[in-house]
């Protein structure tokens, strides 16, 4: 199943190319949802370390470049870390199908000509 990626493409004041690929997610509004933990859970299997997949296999293994990764905050750590941990594989698994059914926002910067 094909999904519209919406590309978009711009020039700016960069010495390298630029590439994006987002999703939008859900705001962390109250404590008791468990999909923000599980895609932040997700996010770092993918990207929160050195080991991580995409770091490993794109960065490191192809050195196609670096990785960045945004996630969130709250004034009531050790409550997140609670919740974190809390997390299963089956709650990461659904974060995983729910992106995978969000158009992905893909955007490419281009060094001025």
């Amino acid at each position: 199943m094909q999904r519209d990626t919406s590309p978009v493409s711009i020039t700016g004041k960069t010495k390298q190319p630029i590439m994006m690929l987002a999703y939008r997610v859900p705001h962390l509004q109250k404590m008791d949802g468990t999909l923000p933990y599980a895609l932040d859970v997700l996010s770092t299997v993918l990207d929160g370390h050195s080991a991580a997949r995409l770091s490993k296999n794109l960065v490191r293994g192809s050195l196609m470049g670096t990785l960045h990764n945004i996630g969130f905050s709250y004034r009531d750590e050790a409550e997140i870390r609670r919740r974190l941990s809390e997390i299963t594989p089956q709650q990461v698994q659904a974060a995983a199908q729910f992106l995978q059914q969000q158009n992905a926002i893909y955007v490419e910067m281009l060094p001025e000509k």
